[in-house]
């Protein structure tokens, strides 16, 4: 599905379950975007946008120095000697204390990222000392976070001064890409961020605590958030209010999206009008979907009048399960081979998308949906699959892709 321009970038992070608190944010973005966070399950407090730039000593306190660090950071040397380490998974360095002593300028660097995988995250305490490192450039081509920092685990950040550009596929920020349980602390970042999942200025996936921090840059996205909503039931029905919570006229980001074009397989099955105020989200469907010989998959999808959303449907098999069935995924052999080399694949949480609708515009429902070849040109053979049914919602006014998406397991007969 192109949802190029649904994406919704993030000041600060673009998924976050964690605390958000005293901090600000002088970012432009040229998309829709939200204030601090794409979406949040978790605090927001005293955090708002400002119309100018702070004085980074603002945000920067004195620390207290440790009596025995790991390492010293001198130099870019001595960085590019904490990031080997950590990356080849080294406890000691993993798990370290890490002191830096001057400012480090990372210019003419292609910057891999500390903790360049989920298996080798860093989840040691980094103390900036109030210094800076410039200059940060990360071109990350694989589909794996992207940052100074690319996973941080129960890790602790402060007093740290960061600028530079970072580009990535997946979670992307200019501090770290994924924070997991870490606490950000007194720390300064300022540049530019361009990311095709989570996207923060800070992180692309928090779930600690970020605290007295300051961004300053601009933000860049291609698609949307990760899927953070599941269901077990094949009917849902999401009511509540679904708003960015701070908004400032001055940022002058867009307030509507080209649709996607409406499915032409839908029928009218209710003329009752979409309800105002609070967003209202409701469907249901089939749990068996059927797939005749035609390929066209009985789904029986609808979206009731009352409904404020417009919703797509992916159909989606998990890739152990095109292993079980076909003995491969299906996938094109340099994108399998990409992913065969990333420590954090996973073949029960990746999947290939084998169905997918237009839109449904509330008061319609969706009787079939057909079936498409595998990437690498393979049909899918007759069988039972257990497969995915993931849907996203758009507003119906601004046809701005909703926060709240879900994901639910069906059975897939193909006869």
């Amino acid at each position: 599905m192109n949802t190029k321009s649904k994406q919704m970038p993030s000041r600060f992070a673009g998924y976050n379950s964690g605390i958000i608190a005293d901090c600000h944010a002088f970012v432009s973005c040229k998309k829709k975007s939200a204030t601090f966070c794409n979406e949040n399950k978790g605090t927001l407090e005293r955090s708002f946008p400002i119309d100018h730039p702070c004085p980074k000593q603002d945000y920067i306190l004195s620390p207290s120095q440790p009596e025995d660090p790991v390492l010293s950071i001198h130099t870019k040397e001595d960085l590019l000697l904490l990031r080997e380490k950590v990356n080849a998974g080294d406890n000691t360095y993993q798990n370290g204390t890490f002191l830096l002593m001057e400012d480090i300028d990372l210019s003419g660097i292609s910057w891999i990222p500390i903790g360049a995988s989920e298996g080798t995250p860093f989840q040691g305490t980094f103390l900036g000392n109030g210094h800076a490192i410039h200059n940060l450039s990360v071109q990350q081509k694989e589909p794996v976070a992207a940052g100074l920092f690319g996973y941080i685990s129960h890790a602790a950040i402060t007093n740290l001064v960061l600028s530079g550009h970072v580009k990535g596929k997946m979670e992307a920020g200019l501090l770290t890409g994924v924070a997991n349980e870490s606490t950000i602390t007194n720390c300064y970042v300022t540049g530019s961020v361009f990311g095709r999942q989570a996207t923060g200025m800070f992180a692309g996936y928090n779930t600690g605590e970020i605290r007295n921090c300051y961004a300053e840059g601009k933000l860049l996205a291609k698609t949307r958030m990760l899927p953070v909503v599941l269901s077990s039931a094949a009917s849902l029905l999401v009511i509540g209010t679904i708003a960015i919570l701070f908004h400032h006229k001055k940022l002058n980001t867009p307030d509507y999206f080209p649709p996607i074009p409406v499915d032409t397989s839908v029928t009218r099955i209710d003329h009752k009008k979409s309800k105002t105020g609070k967003n209202s989200i409701s469907c249901d469907f089939a749990t068996e979907l059927v797939s005749n010989k035609n390929g066209m998959t009985r789904i029986d999808f609808r979206n009731p009048g009352e409904s404020n959303h417009h919703a797509v449907i992916q159909l989606q098999i998990p890739d152990s399960e095109l292993n079980a069935r076909l003995g491969k995924t299906g996938r094109t052999k340099k994108e399998q081979s990409k992913l065969d080399h990333l420590k954090a694949y996973n073949p029960d949480t990746y999947r290939v998308i084998v169905a997918e609708s237009g839109s449904i515009p509330p008061g319609f429902s969706l009787p079939s949906i057909p079936l498409k070849k595998l990437p690498d040109g393979t049909e899918l053979p007759k069988g039972t699959y257990h497969a995915i049914v993931y849907l996203s919602f758009y507003n119906i006014a601004t046809n701005s892709e909703a926060m709240v998406h879900t994901q639910s397991p069906v059975t897939l007969v193909i006869r």
